[in-house]
């Protein structure tokens, strides 16, 4: 066993037990706490996306300021949306002055030859706050869904055993079905089926744990549960691409064993809008 295959198990039984703690030990009002987590993380993963912009984009240079505050925007306003201090749509409303501004801002260029940049720097400015900052609102959002710590609980178990299987079963098994994506060539067939299908078997336990957690047909979990298996494999898999444009093996070096927190978060940053509106689609119509 390798010094890195023994820091992401380590991490793991840091990381995991210590979000549970904060979801289940601290979850009033609203799970204040976790909240202030996602969004501080959101403005730390801004931070790495946008070097992924610095690198590839030029004329593009990532602002210490600006950009963590663009990463967490949203997750704030949908925090205080939890909190009901806002009686209209915040979210809305912020994407299109943070727009409004950004593409106002570069009229402001002092000469002709950096007009040049103005592509480069709204497409980076306008990405950070869609991602990672409004698919990290949504995490903030599973907080103002009936019984929010359960349902938390059960989204970060259905994405984090996802992923950890993936990586244990292609670690053992994978070795003759890898490279079934270039975008990731190290990542194994094996990995990807293993991964996925423990995605509706943290659903299946969650009902037989809460059977009011998800009512209905035994086939509306399974599907919930491997739409979300899909959605958490291609969460890994878009941040493999931004990487790779980026010419960069991991957003950072914050996490041991992992990279960067987006290398830690980009699975349950895609999933957590597709688990908020299906759970409602499927559970609560």
């Amino acid at each position: 066993m390798n010094n890195n295959l023994l820091l992401r198990i380590l991490v793991w039984f840091v990381a995991i037990p210590f979000i549970f703690a904060v979801v289940y030990l601290l979850p009033e009002p609203n799970h204040l706490a976790f909240n202030l987590l996602a969004i501080g993380v959101s403005s730390v993963a801004a931070v790495e996306v946008a070097q992924f912009f610095s690198r590839r984009a030029g004329g593009y240079r990532a602002s210490k300021v600006f950009v963590p505050i663009i990463g967490g925007l949203l997750p704030l306003l949908s925090l205080l949306e939890v909190f009901h201090l806002f009686r209209f749509d915040a979210i809305v409303f912020a994407i299109v002055a943070v727009t409004g501004l950004v593409l106002a801002a570069q009229v402001f260029r002092k000469n002709e030859t950096e007009f040049q940049s103005i592509l480069p720097v709204v497409s980076a400015n306008l990405t950070l706050l869609i991602y990672p900052g409004l698919f990290v609102s949504y995490i903030v959002r599973l907080s103002s869904l009936p019984d929010a710590t359960a349902l938390i609980l059960v989204f970060v178990c259905a994405v984090y055993f996802n992923d950890t299987m993936a990586y244990i079963a292609g670690r053992l098994f994978g070795r003759t079905s890898r490279g079934v994506l270039a975008v990731s060539p190290n990542k194994s067939l094996a990995g990807f089926i293993a991964g996925f299908a423990m995605s509706p078997a943290v659903i299946l336990v969650a009902q037989l744990l809460r059977p009011t957690l998800f009512p209905g047909y035994l086939v509306t979990r399974l599907l919930f549960g491997g739409v979300l298996g899909v959605v958490v494999i291609l969460g890994d898999l878009i941040e493999s691409a931004l990487k790779r444009s980026a010419t960069m093996k991991d957003s950072g070096q914050i996490v041991p064993g992992r990279g960067g927190i987006l290398d830690s978060v980009d699975s349950p940053i895609f999933a957590a809008p597709v688990f908020y509106y299906l759970y409602q689609v499927l559970f609560q119509s």
